[in-house]
């Protein structure tokens, strides 16, 4: 998670759309105890924290909240904008199909993956730019032998981890 903080700190804020970027700082959260709020209508606050996540099954688990109105209210919404102080900077994500499950056998809730998390740093004037609404779309062409293969890529985060997508002919390393 540093090349996210050191760009967040020069940038003032970052729109993360990266799954294994995500994937990193949820699992940051996680082990850092660090707790999740998310507003409820009727003036409730859901206080919590993240408990597990799977980004394979593409779920996050949050621990219930002590004020059960709150995990009530949670449970019954479509969607919710969680929000963290993580390792100096905020950062939120919405969570959606909040459910009923369990986390080592505890009463949890559940929420699908997030697709983006939004990440601040104390900027007084942070800088404000346009936000595509879909990420460009990246294709590539790799050697194989004396042919080209076509790939696209998916997903890439800032210490070089990619997923392709591409034709089974594509060795795997």
């Amino acid at each position: 998670m540093s090349d996210i903080t050191t760009r967040l700190v020069s940038t003032g804020q970052l729109l993360i759309r990266s799954g294994i970027e995500i994937d990193l700082i949820l699992t940051a959260m996680v082990q850092d105890y660090s707790p999740v709020t998310a507003d409820r209508p009727g003036q409730l606050i859901f206080l919590s924290r993240l408990v597990s996540i799977d980004p394979v099954k593409r779920r996050v688990l949050l621990a219930f909240s002590d004020y059960k109105a709150a995990n009530t209210a949670l449970l019954k919404s479509a969607s919710a904008t969680f929000r963290c102080n993580h390792r100096g900077s905020q950062f939120g994500f919405t969570g959606v199909k909040s459910r009923l499950g369990s986390f080592k056998g505890q009463p949890a809730i559940e929420i699908d993956w997030p697709d983006m998390v939004l990440a601040t740093h104390g900027h007084k004037n942070p800088v404000r730019t346009q936000v595509p609404t879909e990420p460009p779309d990246l294709r590539c062409r790799l050697p194989v032998g004396a042919i080209w293969l076509e790939a696209r890529l998916v997903d890439m985060s800032l210490d070089g981890r990619a997923f392709l997508l591409g034709e089974p002919a594509i060795p795997v390393c």
